[in-house]
């Protein structure tokens, strides 16, 4: 199970993810969230094996360092082969699912989600969040709709909440959070994450005591 949020920002974007995931009956570690160059990174929600697969045949592009809209045709065309040579031998073939999500920010932002069938659509520059905590997630984007455009450290914040209040709630999203932020392309340290953790819990306890103050 999978969560992960792009929020765009005045002067960039941010993609945090959950680091849990299940193999073999056994909840481990996972990075969700991928640099496909320094002004784009990607991540997926969905099978486990078609995910890794992608980012293989992904890491071996020597055309991946051009334009997300130059690179959509040869993406689409990656995601089914994958699909396909995993099913190769089995019988039946199980029904691989996935929804990949890539992120860049160039002249200007561009969000686009491509399915295992190699659908795609280009998506509106809205806060988005995929996979099984989606749901619970797009709840909690609501309520800071009104806040309008933040800069990319506050919406790193407000994706470090959001990855945090859904993992105390839904089943097989954890720890750890990762969060990246562009221009450029940046994975935030463990330090940059301690100092996100201690935003987030200052929050908390602001609204508690918010909260309990009106009573």
């Amino acid at each position: 199970m999978t969560l992960i949020v792009h929020i765009p920002a005045k002067n960039g974007f941010v993609m945090a993810s959950d680091g849990q995931a299940t193999a073999g009956g056994l909840k481990i570690s996972s990075k969700k969230i991928h640099k496909l160059n320094d002004n784009c990174v990607w991540g997926a929600a969905g099978d486990l094996p078609l995910i890794e697969r992608v980012e293989e045949s992904i890491e071996a592009l020597s055309t991946k360092e051009t334009t997300l809209q130059i690179l959509c045709p040869t993406l689409r065309g990656i995601i089914p082969v994958c699909v396909e040579e995993l099913s190769t031998g089995i019988q039946p073939s199980p029904p691989y699912s996935a929804l990949f999500a890539f992120i860049e920010y160039r002249d200007h932002p561009r969000i686009l989600l491509i399915r295992e069938n190699g659908d795609a659509v280009w998506q509106a520059n809205v806060p988005l969040p995929i996979g099984s905590g989606a749901p619970f997630a797009s709840a909690l984007l609501r309520k800071y709709q009104s806040l309008g455009r933040l800069d990319v450290q506050l919406a790193s914040v407000l994706a470090y909440k959001i990855i945090a209040e859904t993992i105390e709630v839904v089943e097989g999203v954890g720890p750890p959070i990762d969060v990246w932020q562009l221009p450029p392309v940046k994975n935030l340290t463990k330090e940059e994450l301690t100092g996100l953790e201690e935003t987030y819990l200052g929050l908390r306890k602001a609204e508690i005591e918010r909260f309990l103050g009106g009573n």
